[in-house]
């Protein structure tokens, strides 16, 4: 996502909203997907039952009120594009002037920062084409581009307070806010090309200066209605002061209702859990005795001849490097997120297709911590191992370093951990499908061992708790 070129606007050429998105679709059958017809007729309801709509509006207007259009007689496109929303808002957000006098804290619903928006994968012929993969697939590392900037956007959407008076601008404090970490994305069915999806969020949990963000994805019918839920994701977002970059307080949470307090309870719990994950990280405290006692008998496994095929995890090593150019650039002045995470799991994608010989399918991904932001000319380079692995499901891990130009010196900027398998629920699974065993070769492995079967048992615990499809999968 870059700070310039971020929206494009279809202008209204005979007062026909079909019309535009005819010629958004360039359909040369001249025939519009009913789907199209749905999101017409809600922008003409819309400005029908607000007049007040289609009046013109500030482009300094940091936050989008609505989804409706910024001035009479335009369609914003990104109505259909995830990104192109989330750019258009994260946009006007840098754009905005900043407050003379601190802006005050305001309660705030958890409705009040939700946010939808539509990749019609079957409806238009465009979107398909920017998504498809060699498999007649969805390019899964687009929508986890896409994921990151929702969750940003979403994130301003909370931090807006009301306009002084009526008919005034909405108001936004003079704050920075940036991805912390990617709590969890677990797919809990199987995403195809040939289906219209949903992507919808809100902000469900707040602490002083964090926000925890629910994005889930869900397969639609021709009326723009769900039908299944595919994926969920839990981003934690975080405020800081740009002059000072200490944290900066966020707009709290208020509970309106019981559904409002399961959101919120359900947040709370999962940060609760995530907390005493992070107590016994193998970083920073020595394995379990359980875990000690695995670490032996691996031991004692690699001293004997293989009765399976197996690797170590060094030997499953894949590696990357890029420079990082301005076009990649977040309203910040650093490298976007999401852009970090489609490299990623692209490089975990080839890495597990050398392992297991054959088509890897994501299942999940596992608390990726944005550790430093990666400025514009950096080199980065991707290191991905397979660190664990069952018989027919694998856990690779994906390392970002940040090496500066100027004097070379190397830093960890992320750490990626995603879950795969080889075997998806329509596949005749034999035993000569399974997977070769991961042996650690060293201690530093057996360290990587064990935190990449902590991440696949949670992984499993996730699909479970959530009832996914993917289940018989791990």
């Amino acid at each position: 996502m870059t700070v310039m070129n971020l929206s494009r606007f279809y202008r209204l050429q005979s007062g026909s909203l079909l019309q535009i998105c005819r010629e958004s679709y360039k359909l040369r059958s001249g025939n519009l997907p009913p789907s199209a017809y749905h999101l017409a007729r809600r922008y003409e309801s819309s400005i029908h039952d607000n007049p007040g709509a289609g009046r013109s509006r500030s482009t300094k207007n940091p936050i989008l009120q609505e989804l409706g259009p910024p001035t009479q007689g335009v369609i914003p496109e990104e109505i259909l594009r995830p990104s192109r929303l989330a750019a258009r808002i994260l946009q006007q957000a840098y754009d905005a002037p900043k407050p003379v006098t601190p802006v005050p804290l305001t309660l705030k619903r958890i409705g009040e920062s939700y946010l939808e928006g539509f990749l019609l994968f079957k409806s238009d012929p465009d979107v398909r084409e920017d998504y498809v993969n060699q498999y007649n697939g969805i390019r899964l590392g687009k929508v986890l581009e896409d994921l990151d900037a929702f969750s940003g956007a979403i994130a301003y959407r909370h931090c807006q307070s009301p306009p002084l008076q009526e008919g005034g601008e909405v108001r936004l404090p003079n704050v920075a806010i940036v991805t912390a970490s990617v709590d969890r994305i677990d797919l809990l069915s199987r995403p195809t090309i040939d289906v219209d999806f949903k992507l919808s969020g809100m902000v469900t949990y707040v602490g002083h200066s964090s926000m925890g963000i629910t994005i889930t994805m869900e397969s639609v019918d021709e009326n723009l209605e769900p039908l299944e839920k595919v994926l969920v994701a839990r981003f934690s977002m975080v405020a800081r002061d740009p002059d000072t970059q200490k944290a900066a307080q966020v707009n709290p949470l208020i509970i309106e209702d019981e559904k409002d307090n399961a959101l919120f309870r359900a947040a709370s719990e999962f940060k609760e859990r995530k907390r005493a994950e992070a107590s016994v990280d193998l970083k920073r405290n020595p394995p379990s005795s359980v875990e000690r006692i695995l670490i032996h008998d691996l031991y004692l496994e690699s001293q004997h001849p293989p009765k399976a095929p197996r690797q170590s995890v060094s030997s499953t090593k894949c590696e990357s490097a890029e420079i990082c150019y301005p076009q990649d650039r977040n309203i910040h002045n650093f490298v976007f997120g999401g852009r970090l995470m489609k490299r990623a799991f692209e490089l975990a994608y080839i890495c597990g297709t050398l392992f297991c010989q054959r088509r890897p399918y994501l299942l999940g991904m596992d608390d990726i911590t944005f550790k430093r932001p990666v400025p514009i000319g950096s080199i980065l380079r991707y290191q991905a191992n397979v660190v664990y692995a069952t018989e027919r499901s694998f856990v690779i891990k994906v390392q970002a370093n940040l090496t500066e130009p100027e004097g070379g010196k190397e830093e960890t900027t992320n750490v990626f951990n995603f879950t795969f398998t080889s075997a998806p629920g329509d596949m005749d699974f034999t035993p000569n499908d399974h997977l070769r065993r991961i042996l650690p070769a060293t201690y530093g492995e057996s360290i990587q061992y064990l935190d990449g079967k902590r991440r696949w048992e949670r992984a499993i615990h996730a699909a479970r708790e959530a009832k996914s499809n993917l289940i018989d999968e791990f």
